[in-house]
């Protein structure tokens, strides 16, 4: 069944001018486990705003895997450097949970050029969801250096189930690994310590959120910086949709 591009709380945060102006482009696709987007090498067409999909955006090494550092989903925007007239600029997102995604053309965003105090209106609606997304980046990059795998892995599963607006995410032991760049062994016993909290339920099908406080307990306080941050921008934003 095909998601409602509102289910995408930022297209759900724009004025709805623009939302009907825009939903005759768009198109609603699959996007499959691993895939990149962009792909490798291509430059942006589209603006991705994710419904069920889940996306880690990637930050090249130089000397290995790139390392996933932010999580995108129904609550934000991909490729979004051309609405500032900066395409080519965008981080590459592998999808870590396969589910569907709305894209608009890249084109499509001429229309805003006849529209300044609209343009002006959507920008706001992006920047402070790049905003959100910024304080993220920083946190990942603050909790992967000062704190304990259980702490991280809590704040990844809260982040997860949080940008994903689902109580159920589709990652096995391996997917997790990826994500938090920790050996799978070493990870099983962390996820094991959660579980028996009563915070998750793991199964062959994915993890499952059991306990929200619980695994808010378990998290560092990187989750609890987001969550301000997140209800902060979101407090802010909701009257610009009205």
């Amino acid at each position: 069944m095909q998601d409602s591009p509102t289910r995408n709380r930022l297209l759900a945060a724009l004025p709805p001018p623009v939302l009907a102006q825009w939903l005759p482009l768009m198109d609603c696709v699959d996007l499959p486990a691993d895939a990149i987007v962009p792909a490798a090498g291509a430059p942006a067409e589209h603006l991705y705003f994710p419904g069920s999909a889940l996306l880690a955006l990637l930050q090249e090494t130089g000397h290995g895997p790139a390392v996933p550092v932010a999580l995108v989903g129904c609550d934000g925007v991909l490729s979004a450097a051309p609405l500032f007239d900066m395409a080519g600029l965008d981080s590459p997102a592998r999808v870590v949970q396969p589910g569907s995604s709305w894209r608009l053309p890249v084109s499509a965003l001429d229309l805003l050029d006849a529209q300044p105090e609209t343009r002006s209106a959507v920008l706001v609606v992006v920047l402070r969801y790049l905003q959100l997304l910024t304080t993220q980046m920083a946190q990942t990059a603050l909790c992967r250096r000062h704190h304990g795998l259980e702490q991280r892995l809590a704040h990844w599963l809260s982040l997860g189930f949080a940008t994903a607006g689902s109580d159920h995410l589709q990652w096995d032991l391996n997917r997790l690994a990826q994500l938090l760049d920790v050996d799978a062994p070493r990870l099983d016993k962390a996820r094991a310590v959660l579980t028996a909290a009563g915070a998750i339920e793991c199964g062959t099908q994915g993890i499952g959120l059991q306990n929200q406080a619980a695994l808010g307990r378990l998290a560092c306080d990187c989750h609890a910086v987001l969550q301000a941050e997140a209800e902060r921008l979101q407090a802010s934003v909701a009257p610009l949709s009205r």
